[in-house]
């Protein structure tokens, strides 16, 4: 990025971008946690993507409610087009994410920002805490950062250690939403507009990264519906999340990371053998030649793998089970997620309910002593 092009934004603004698209249930809820947030030198940006329902009316009227909003509209384009647009016009030193049906911390972009400028960090992190039904309790976590939180860093002079991390998890995940950038480090990078577009979006700013920082703090509360990603349906497009993550692969390879990064390149591949489920029972055309494709590329790299001494001898065992039976262990794997989708689903609606009657016996023990303490007087 050009020096002077840098010196245009505006020091110590983090522009939130917000791509808007058919979110009126959930739009309010989402700007009041923006507009509420501690840290007060904040751009809003709203990008339109041309909703159907009265989001964009929403929208105006919170922009008359607050001068800090930027309000655009576009044509139908995608999340992928609005935050391109977004980033396009924002003025900020640093750069947020915000999807428009969830909500986040108020104290969200003041401890980011706060650890970003302790450490030196280029990204810092954050996670959420994922709903998967409609009613969502609105209880915040988390905040402050404390003496005794949690915080990983990883600091790399090229993009290679964090590449090797990429698929641990516990350290980086792969999402833009919990996270806050600052904007050299976005550069000119762009969202691509395909399935996936959060981790290859995040892999190529990688490249420009020297500090990375995760932090345990829950901040952000991702909507999720009543929908799973593991079963959803798989589309040609999701095919694009595969073939990226294959030529990812070689990278690691042919940088000789792959051996440093074997724990996470298990991950990785066991993750791959849950996509190759999801495609053998989808309804896409040609899924028998995708699938033979794809079977002989992950292959070799998965007896690799199975030789390698670091690797779990639980994850050994799927792969060799894998390049023997591959469509046994795919409708085993593809029953094992969907098991776990819908047990989660249910534990999250469980949890849900014991804290709204936690939340109805104080309001109904605070209505008792209120009323009792008006008859004494």
């Amino acid at each position: 990025m050009n020096k002077n092009t840098k010196n245009c934004f505006l020091q110590g603004i983090i522009s939130i971008i917000v791509p808007v698209y058919n979110v009126e249930n959930y739009l309010e809820r989402c700007l009041n946690s923006i507009i509420n947030q501690t840290y007060k030198n904040i751009e809003i940006i709203l990008v339109d993507d041309e909703s159907k329902d009265s989001s964009y009316l929403i929208c105006k009227k919170y922009e008359k409610l607050d001068p800090r909003i930027i309000l655009v509209k576009q044509k139908n384009q995608g999340v992928s087009s609005a935050r391109n647009y977004g980033l396009s016009i924002a003025k900020g030193e640093f750069i947020g994410f915000v999807d428009s049906d969830d909500y986040i911390a108020p104290t969200m972009y003041e401890i980011l920002l706060d650890t970003m400028l302790m450490k030196n960090a280029d990204i810092v992190d954050s996670r959420s805490k994922v709903f998967y039904f409609d009613e969502v309790l609105e209880l915040y976590e988390s905040n402050s950062v404390k003496d005794d939180t949690l915080i990983r860093q990883i600091i790399s002079d090229d993009c290679r250690e964090l590449y090797s991390k990429f698929f641990d998890v516990d350290i980086i995940r792969w999402s833009v939403y919990s996270k806050l950038f600052r904007r050299d480090v976005i550069n000119d990078e762009r969202f691509k507009g395909c399935n996936g577009e959060d981790t290859r979006f995040m892999l190529n700013i990688f490249k420009h990264c020297k500090v990375f920082v995760s932090i345990d703090n829950v901040l952000y509360f991702y909507f999720k519906g009543n929908t799973s990603s593991s079963t959803s349906s798989f589309t040609e497009r999701t095919l694009d999340v595969l073939e990226f993550y294959m030529d990812f692969a070689k990278y690691l390879k042919i940088h000789k990371e792959f051996d440093k990064s074997d724990k996470c390149m298990a991950k990785y591949y066991i993750l791959m053998l849950n996509y190759y489920a999801r495609l053998k029972y989808s309804k896409i055309k040609n899924k028998r030649r995708y699938m033979i494709s794809y079977k002989e590329k992950i292959r070799n790299d998965l007896e690799i793998l199975i030789k390698n001494t670091k690797v779990s001898g639980l994850h050994k065992m799927d792969f060799i089970l894998f390049n023997k039976f591959p469509e046994l262990m795919a409708t085993i794997n593809y029953l094992i997620v969907k098991l776990f989708d819908k047990r989660r689903i249910n534990n999250s609606i469980t949890k849900k309910k014991q804290e709204y009657d936690f939340i109805r016996k104080q309001i109904r023990l605070k209505r008792m002593v209120t009323n009792r303490t008006s008859q004494i007087l």
